[in-house]
């Protein structure tokens, strides 16, 4: 099989630093989202790797649908698990705010929301 060139695209390069930032970035959206607190906080946090991760790979294939489907999937987990709605409007606020350096990145998640 031939090599593949890197991909260099705008949204490949943000899908790249998302991802050599995750752990901080996971870090930053818990702390917000745990200060905020709720039922279901916990099974709210376990998942902001995750969407993070959704997120990049929304980036990397261009695929915007990926951000609605993982919003879309936590909304039922939540609702399964009887999370307080606002701990879940908290997560997607503080990771909106976390890629603030991603346009492509925001705005894919403003048009999941």
């Amino acid at each position: 099989m031939p090599a593949v060139a890197p991909l260099r695209t705008d949204a490949a390069r943000e899908a790249f630093a998302l991802l050599a930032a995750i752990d901080t970035h996971t870090d930053v959206v818990s702390q917000r989202v745990a200060r905020r607190g709720g039922s279901g906080t916990a099974t709210v946090l376990d998942q902001v790797p995750h969407v993070l991760g959704s997120l990049a790979a929304a980036l990397l294939t261009d695929d915007p649908s990926i951000v609605g489907e993982t919003r879309a999937w936590l909304d039922a987990v939540g609702d399964a698990r009887h999370c307080d709605p606002g701990t879940l409007e908290e997560l997607w606020a503080a990771i909106t705010a976390q890629v603030a350096d991603y346009p492509r990145g925001r705005r894919m998640l403003a048009d999941a929301a």
